[in-house]
């Protein structure tokens, strides 16, 4: 029988000591237990397997709930990324349900993942958002059954995560390369490097773009003027594109040609009414209208003092209608004098003296030619005038300045005073005339050295500044390589803007501007507000502005010698200058729309420019270093893999 009252200080100090044998381990505590006769150890120990039970209870149990939450944790970031990259895979489906596409499988990977992982948490409940710019956000509860609980007054306890993830820059991505196709581009290899980076630059869009109907690209060849001719784009194809390097003036092949109904889009050349095919047959013999056209009427406006006085948008063009790109042939002439002329006793040289050296044209070649002795051939020859049987490339003293295509068969004469006693058969010298030349027609007698054609030579014919047609914005890797190696150089002056001003029209989603370009559907361009997508233009260009002299451009021609019956230089309507100054504020002009109006991201490349102001107007037009690259031809591969690589800074 224990007697308390003499125990109690005793217990006091047993009961402190008891439990700090908690520390040792529990094999030597249960031996003393075993072994202790006294009274007091029962107590003792029964006063601390409570505590006991209640720290292993607790750390059983919280170390499954850090298990538990670990696998959870794991689980759902795995979960937000297979979201995310649901996301983007859908990209050509409507955005509600590519967020239903997103959600869906950020529940079920996390449902199997957290099952397999720990088959004791009982059913998540999960919640999931996915953003504008495909941001993926979830939360996910569930419980877990304590093994303790019920010391603790608890049978389970709550756990909760969360997880984000971005899909990258998940926008749509629409690009048009703004290229110039003038023939200065023969010079240092230009125009081949120019087509091997820009294709260099499609390789790399394509391989970046991380899902399907993300990215678009459109090509718009430019050079005094541009060629609506143009193919229908074609939907998402990431496929190999062609393969090789074509030469300098390109795979020559005959393009799709939508001839037929491009011509819903043309006036005459010289009248404001519609172009019949009857019409465009005789002028452009005896090859095709091939694509090219002239401004529309007031379609710019720029004052005699060559101020631009109307901004670039892209309003649809009043009537949709512009003028055909007719270049028409000057020939040279035998003069047939009247019965009773007599020659003067020291009449002097028969052909007029070579004058002396021009000063060189917009790219070198294009002057103003000696034209005492020229005389466009036309369909009826004057009476007193006799068309030379054989032309030549020197007419009036220059090499190729002259336009000494025929646009019929016709008779001629074989030297001064001569009737008719020959046959001038219709003939042109543009080798950029694929299906002319691959019919098996010859080019003129007096220009037959045109090919190859990679230098500049003297060629004619009615098209002879016309580069290939645009094409707008493809998702077809194969269509938009074949696009490129189709480019060829033509002859003409550097007018920056009529790039700058269809790369616009051809990012559009205006339904004019659409119908123009045979978009339909998915395959239009996105608005230009729209926060899905990134809009791009990059314009390439290898010379300063000039208009052409001879030869008209977009906007008309500057010389002011009389060109026989191919009339005197015209400008279009709407344009009452076409000096340098006007040209550059048309190019800034057309920028400031395209950055500030529109939020097109636009860089500017100048290659081999050495013209300060050029290179200066061409920085302006970016308003970003960052977006401004004045470099040699042997940089543009690494031009165009920076803008690709590092400014575009698209991700799988």
């Amino acid at each position: 029988m224990i007697r308390i009252p003499a125990l109690k200080l005793h217990l006091l100090g047993e009961i402190s000591d008891r439990c700090n044998v908690m520390k040792r381990p529990f094999e030597s505590i249960f031996r003393r237990f075993n072994s202790d006769k006294r009274g007091t150890t029962a107590i003792i120990y029964a006063l601390c397997v409570l505590p006991l039970l209640l720290l292993i209870g607790f750390s059983l149990d919280g170390a499954r709930m850090t298990t538990a939450k670990t696998h959870m944790q794991s689980s759902m970031d795995a979960a937000v990324l297979a979201g995310a990259r649901e996301y983007l895979s859908n990209a050509s489906a409507s955005e509600a349900d590519r967020k239903a596409a997103a959600r869906n499988a950020v529940i079920s990977f996390f449902n199997e993942d957290v099952s397999t992982a720990n088959n004791q948490l009982g059913s998540p409940n999960i919640t999931v958002t996915v953003s504008e710019m495909g941001e993926v956000v979830a939360t996910a509860e569930s419980n877990l059954p304590l093994l303790f609980g019920g010391l603790f007054g608890r049978e389970s306890v709550d756990l909760n995560v969360n997880g984000a993830a971005q899909s990258g820059d998940s926008r749509r991505v629409e690009v048009i390369l703004a290229l110039d196709n003038t023939s200065s581009m023969f010079e240092q290899g230009r125009f081949t490097k120019m087509r091997e980076a820009s294709k260099g630059f499609v390789d790399t869009m394509f391989e970046q773009t991380p899902a399907e109907g993300l990215m678009s690209i459109g090509v718009v060849p430019w050079a005094s003027v541009v060629n609506i001719n143009s193919e229908t784009p074609n939907g998402w194809a990431p496929g190999a594109g062609s393969g090789g390097t074509p030469p300098v003036y390109g795979t020559a092949k005959t393009p799709n040609s939508p001839f037929e109904n491009r011509r819903k889009y043309l006036y005459e050349p010289e009248a404001e009414t519609a172009y019949t095919s009857s019409a465009m047959a005789a002028d452009f013999a005896p090859v095709d209208w091939r694509g090219c056209i002239r401004s529309a009427p007031n379609e710019r406006r720029v004052s005699a003092g060559g101020i631009v006085t109307s901004r670039l948008t892209d309003d649809s063009v009043a009537g949709m209608r512009w003028h055909a790109s007719l270049l028409e042939p000057e020939l040279q002439s035998w003069w047939v004098p009247p019965a009773d002329w007599t020659p003067s006793t020291n009449p002097g040289p028969t052909t007029p003296p070579k004058p002396k050296p021009p000063t060189p044209g917009p790219q070198g070649f294009l002057n103003p030619g000696y034209l005492s002795d020229i005389q466009t051939a036309g369909l009826t020859v004057p009476a007193d005038r006799r068309l030379r049987c054989t032309p030549t490339s020197w007419q009036g003293g220059y090499e190729g300045s002259r336009n000494i295509y025929l646009n019929e068969t016709q008779q001629c004469a074989e030297k001064f005073q001569d009737e008719f006693n020959g046959i001038a058969k219709a003939c042109v010298s543009d080798p950029t005339e694929f299906a002319y030349f691959n019919a098996g027609k010859k080019a003129c007698e007096w220009q037959k050295d045109i090919f190859p054609w990679d230098s500049y030579k003297a060629v004619s014919g009615p098209n002879m500044n016309c580069p290939t047609a645009m094409l707008g914005l493809s998702g077809d890797k194969g269509q938009i390589m074949d696009k490129l190696n189709h480019m060829y150089p033509v002859q003409g002056g550097t007018q920056a803007d009529i790039g700058l001003m269809w790369g616009l029209r051809a990012l559009s989603p205006r339904s004019q501007w659409t119908s123009f370009f045979d978009h339909t559907g998915a395959k239009a361009p996105k608005a230009f507000n729209d926060p899905g997508v990134r809009k791009i233009m990059i314009l390439l260009t290898d010379g300063k502005n000039e208009a052409p002299y001879h030869y008209e451009g977009y906007y008309g021609c500057n010389e002011d010698s009389n060109r026989g019956e191919a009339g005197e230089c015209w400008k279009a309507k709407g344009v009452k200058d076409l000096g340098r100054s006007s040209l550059d504020g048309l190019t800034l002009d057309s920028c400031e729309a395209i950055r500030e109006d529109y939020g097109i991201e636009l860089y500017t490349i100048a290659v081999d420019i050495t013209d300060g102001d050029a290179i200066s107007l061409l920085g302006t037009c970016a308003n970003d270093p960052n977006r401004t690259f004045n470099i040699t031809a042997a940089e543009l591969d690494k031009t165009f893999d920076t803008i690709a690589a590092r400014e575009l800074r698209l991700t799988k």
